[in-house]
């Protein structure tokens, strides 16, 4: 694997649930937004209020970059 490396989490097929990884090296990341799926858009787990859960490892994030 070669790094810089991004991995979208949310927001590839949509405009809500905006997540997105930048893996710097092996032990370091930072996560670009942490939103919410929205309205008919939906994570495959579904939109609803109790699945809040982030369903991916987030050991190795060391920041959040909040763009909007």
């Amino acid at each position: 694997m070669s790094y810089p490396e991004i991995t979208h989490h949310g927001a590839i097929n949509g405009v809500t649930g905006s997540c997105h990884e930048l893996k710097l090296d092996e032990n370091n990341a930072v996560l670009i937004d942490c939103g919410l799926f929205q309205g008919a858009e939906v994570s495959p787990g579904g939109s609803v209020i109790d699945q809040l859960a982030i369903d991916f490892p987030i050991q190795n994030i060391k920041a959040l970059i909040v763009t909007h």
